[in-house]
């Protein structure tokens, strides 16, 4: 998102920081300053320097969505996006059938007729990814319309998608930190040299429509359960994993040390690395990872006793299925290749100079930093404010869109719904967003709209300007004499997460970024 701001002479404005003051001078703000005294309301305009800063590389393990697939901005550019993602078992030490394999292992010697070698087998195994989706109709027969959503670029296109074993240790304590700290995983990180053996790979397109499952027929009725639904999904990314690979790495480790907790699991099996390419046209995926799984299908052997057990005669060995789950989850990490940035937009960066025109880019992208008033730390400009003793009744910052810019990218542009600003320096959201109590945990889109930040459209759908309500963080800067801290404005993916992820900016200097910021694509 590229916006502009008000210069002498130069049409575009940035930016406003509008503050309605009263006139009258009031030494408390209060019931206790109500009278019957008639007052003037006024207006003035606050300087405001911001400058564009840069992002290296970002955090990205601890996300909330993760990016898979290629995104190409009108006007920053190309960016990719690869996961690396642990595995957890769905239950640790499992049992593979009916019994452990210590029981299996001792089934010629026990008492029991119906302790064998269960011989389970893999039958096969599936990746699942949900893609974000709503049901938008339902015929007579149950079968389900969707919309997908979180998916930017052509759903039509054509990619290479490669699902690898992951041989890099995804460690949850840090190392340089003796094990004491946490262990942070960054956007530059490239995992595709840690692999090891190939589960998948070949050209794929995504399918919008529900998946059906189908029964297995029983020859022993007349019905053709082969033909009956007996399980409906959303639509996701489904693809057929080795089962071979599956086979050795689970079923066959049933009872030892490898499958006994879940420490010992995520170094034994270190997890998938997942990769898209070779594109026939721009298509980035936003996935939730908690609800994605490996579903390993497989088979073993029971004995049927027919119903009686004191008759062996004529039990026989029958093939019993079942189903296990790997999920993905623990540590997951993004990386993100960015190709250079345009030089338009690239020596606008890191200048330390009062910007003129303002950049914003997700991901491992770029950002503003903000002082109000004044440049320095002297607050000249904000003591002479404190000075006339003004009540504030609403103060706002106002960012315009550089629609000339925008209207001639080479393409169409996405325009980012919403923008957030924060505390740089105590990273932590301004007072204003903390006591907005029009808070929708449901919708973001509809969630803190006193607070603002919302992009406004003109008749044509296209952005005119963000505007953030700043009342009570003004009010404490003037009447409360709070510091004059340091703002970030970032893009955000959902205004109600105020969580936040390490950024390192070039040069190297380690900030705390808005981690809604990081996972969106737009720019």
């Amino acid at each position: 998102m590229k916006l502009t701001r008000k210069s002498n002479g130069i049409l575009f404005v940035l930016f406003s920081a509008l503050i309605f003051s009263c006139e009258k001078d009031f030494n408390t703000i209060g019931t206790d300053v109500i009278s019957n005294n008639h007052f003037e309301m006024a207006k003035t305009y606050a300087d405001v320097f911001t400058y564009n800063r840069k992002i290296n590389t970002v955090q990205t393990n601890g996300l909330p969505l993760y990016q898979l697939g290629r995104y190409t901005d009108p006007l920053y550019g190309e960016t990719q996006a690869q996961i690396a993602t642990q595995l957890t078992l769905q239950s640790v030490n499992p049992t593979f059938g009916a019994y452990s394999q210590e029981l299996e292992d001792n089934a010629d010697t026990d008492e029991s007729i119906l302790t064998i070698p269960e011989n389970e087998t893999v039958t096969a195994v599936y990746l699942n990814i949900p893609f974000f989706s709503e049901v938008t109709d339902t015929d007579e027969d149950g079968n389900r319309t969707f919309r997908i959503d979180s998916v930017l670029g052509n759903l039509n296109t054509n990619f290479n998608l490669k699902v690898e074993e992951l041989t890099f240790y995804l460690g949850d304590l840090d190392p340089e930190n003796n094990f004491e700290t946490a262990q942070e995983y960054f956007s530059d990180h490239d995992f595709s040299s840690s692999t090891g053996m190939v589960l998948f790979d070949d050209m794929y397109t995504i399918d919008t429509n529900e998946i059906l499952i189908y029964g297995e027929d029983d020859p022993d009725t007349e019905e053709n359960e082969a033909e009956i639904v007996s399980e409906r999904l959303d639509p996701r990314i489904r693809i057929a994993l080795d089962p071979a690979f599956f086979q050795q790495h689970i079923l066959d480790a049933e009872g030892t040390e490898f499958l006994a907790n879940s420490n010992n699991f995520k170094e034994y099996l270190r997890g998938l690395y997942i990769s898209a390419g070779s594109f026939s046209d721009d298509l980035l995926m936003l996935f939730d990872l908690s609800h994605a799984n490996i579903e390993i299908q497989y088979s073993y052997d029971k004995v049927d006793t027919k119903g009686t057990t004191d008759d062996t005669s004529d039990d026989e060995i029958v093939a019993e299925t079942s189903v296990f789950l790997l999920n993905l989850s623990g540590n997951i990490v993004n990386s993100f290749t960015n190709a250079p940035y345009p030089a338009a937009i690239s020596d606008e960066l890191n200048t330390n100079l009062n910007a003129s025109r303002l950049y914003l880019k997700g991901g491992a992208g770029t950002f503003v930093e903000i002082k109000l008033f004044d440049e320095d730390d002297a607050n000249a400009n904000l003591n002479a404010i404190r000075a006339n003793n003004w009540l504030i009744n609403e103060a706002n910052l106002t960012f315009y869109v550089d629609r000339a810019t925008l209207d001639g990218a080479p393409g169409d542009v996405t325009e980012p719904e919403r923008i957030y600003l924060y505390d740089m320096e105590h990273n932590v959201p301004l007072l204003d967003h903390s006591f907005d109590r029009t808070t929708n945990p449901l919708n973001p889109k509809t969630s803190r709209t006193v607070y603002g930040g919302i992009l406004e459209k003109n008749e044509e759908e296209k952005g005119i300007r963000y505007k953030i309500r700043l009342t009570e963080h003004i009010k404490n800067i003037i009447r409360k004499d709070s510091t004059n801290v340091r703002l970030g404005l970032v893009l955000t993916s959902n205004i109600n997460n105020t969580g936040l992820s390490t950024a390192v900016l070039e040069p190297a200097q380690e900030i705390r970024t808005a981690t809604a910021s990081v996972v969106t694509p737009l720019g």
